[in-house]
């Protein structure tokens, strides 16, 4: 996985970045989410709420793996 080419001149990251963040939180066995920064206080209903219910705040879940990387 390569960060090399991300960005732009208008900054770093973007949704790349988020997901290869993702990527990395599941892999080590968390579960990753991603919302809109405007709505910070919706994190609250997204650990009250199981993944995925439909009366959650709007996000995207990246669930963590069964089997982690341990290394």
């Amino acid at each position: 996985m390569s960060t090399s080419t991300l960005g732009s001149s208008l900054g770093t990251g973007g949704m790349s970045t988020k997901l290869i963040a993702a990527e990395l939180a599941t892999a080590a066995g968390v579960t990753a989410v991603v919302m809109h920064a405007a709505h910070v206080y919706d994190i609250f209903g997204v650990i009250e709420t199981q993944p995925g219910h439909e009366d959650g705040p709007l996000c995207t879940t990246f669930l963590k793996r069964e089997d982690p990387i341990k290394e």
